[in-house]
């Protein structure tokens, strides 16, 4: 029972720290979008696995300026991301296509629905709430997100954009603010773990 109410305090003490730490990072600006292009370096924890984003530049293709984000996956495996705002919409362009899609757009409403490529897009809630091992968000836009094979909601805050996925009743992904969460959340959960065997 020590060890269990120890492991609680370690990790309410991590999530007050990484809160303290920016407070955009659980709480956004309700002055911004859900999808705002901004130089905000963050680390994504998908499944058991992780990337860390990272604004890197602006690039010019087709004629149009596109911000250039790369996330660097755990294994070392780098994804470019190509990324405008136009009006209210926020465009990727896809390098295979050579073809804008429509990430977001700002004039979207509750139902709206939108095709990316191989995937379908459903607005659920603007009200949802997500708890984290970081954060507890509240007021997210949840869209779900319909695949061939899978369906997610992913989850965004204004201001600071994407910060998780469920599957089913599930947390799969979870932002983070650095690598240095990860590790004391990793530790942590190491630590819970082995006085459970002992």
């Amino acid at each position: 029972m020590k060890k269990t109410l120890t492991l609680v305090f370690l990790i309410i003490a991590t999530v007050a720290s990484a809160q303290k730490e920016g407070m955009i990072f659980c709480e956004g600006d309700d002055t911004e979008g859900y999808f705002p292009l901004i130089n905000l370096n963050k680390v994504v924890v998908w499944y058991n696995t992780y990337y860390s984003e990272t604004l890197k530049g602006e690039q010019v293709l087709n004629g149009k300026t596109y911000k250039v984000y790369e996330q660097e996956w755990k294994d070392g495996t780098k994804h470019t991301l190509y990324m405008r705002e136009e009006g209210t919409s926020t465009l990727q362009y896809d390098e295979e296509t050579k073809k804008e899609i429509v990430r977001f757009d700002d004039t979207y409403k509750l139902g709206h629905q939108w095709q990316g490529k191989e995937v379908r897009y459903k607005i659920r809630s603007f009200t949802e709430e997500l708890l984290t091992p970081v954060c507890r968000y509240r007021n997210l836009m949840a869209i779900e997100a319909v695949y061939p094979k899978i369906t997610y909601v992913f989850y965004y805050l204004k201001g600071f954009g994407y910060v998780g996925a469920t599957k089913g009743d599930n947390l799969i992904s979870f932002v983070i603010p650095n690598l240095e969460v990860l590790k004391e959340l990793e530790k942590e959960l190491e630590e819970y773990n082995n006085s459970r065997t002992q």
